[in-house]
């Protein structure tokens, strides 16, 4: 009797050992899922907590081209913030997808160095000092997607003054976003988007009013 019951025990423990290696990829399967997750939203956490306390701005439009103008008032904005962020807009009946993404890699050529160097937030950011995005709904809206309380818009005349003026009456009042304006310098003041297309229509040399790549 001893002797079977001592067999009976060691059956059911082999049983057992048996039932917990089966089950113990899935456990662990199971664990590390639960630890990912977990992980994943600290790091979304930390990421949000370092967004906040980031000044990220975003100087916004067409580009289309992105003039030397538009690069002194990149560049002026640039040590106003912890990040910049030159939002390419975007319309889906005007534009083709290829052709906004070459406008953004054109852009990305000119400040190499910036949007390659990480930004010192506690090693947490990981994003870059100036970053190339395109967008194709409200300015407000990629605001509180990127984390910015700062639109840069730059200013030509006081024509475009009234103009900017207006529009940053309803980006304050719909989204809570300041917008901060750059008078061109007096060099660019003249040089416009429209100026260089109109000029390459006609089979002008247009070289003088891009921004040479670094």
């Amino acid at each position: 009797f001893t002797s079977r019951s001592s067999s009976w025990r060691v059956s059911s423990s082999a049983r057992r050992e048996a039932e917990w290696q089966r089950r113990l990829p899935t456990s662990i399967s199971a664990e590390i899922r639960i630890q990912a997750i977990l992980c994943r939203e600290t790091c979304l956490s930390e990421e949000r907590r370092v967004k906040k306390n980031m000044k990220i701005g975003i100087f916004t439009g067409t580009f289309d081209p992105f003039t030397i103008g538009h690069q002194n008032i990149a560049e002026r904005a640039l040590p106003m913030f912890d990040k910049l962020v030159i939002a390419v807009a975007m319309s889906k009946l005007k534009h083709a997808s290829e052709e906004i993404s070459k406008r953004v890699e054109d852009i990305k050529a000119v400040f190499p160095k910036e949007c390659s160097e990480l930004v010192d937030a506690e090693d947490a950011s990981k994003g870059y000092r100036l970053e190339v995005v395109s967008y194709d709904d409200l300015t407000i809206d990629l605001a509180h997607r990127m984390g910015a309380r700062f639109l840069v818009r730059g200013v030509r005349s006081a024509k475009d003054f009234e103009y900017e003026r207006e529009q940053a009456d309803i980006n304050k009042q719909l989204g809570g976003v300041e917008t901060i304006l750059l008078f061109s310098d007096p060099r660019y003041s003249s040089i416009s988007s429209t100026l260089v297309r109109e000029l390459r229509f006609f089979g002008r040399e247009v070289d003088e009013f891009l921004p040479k790549i670094k």
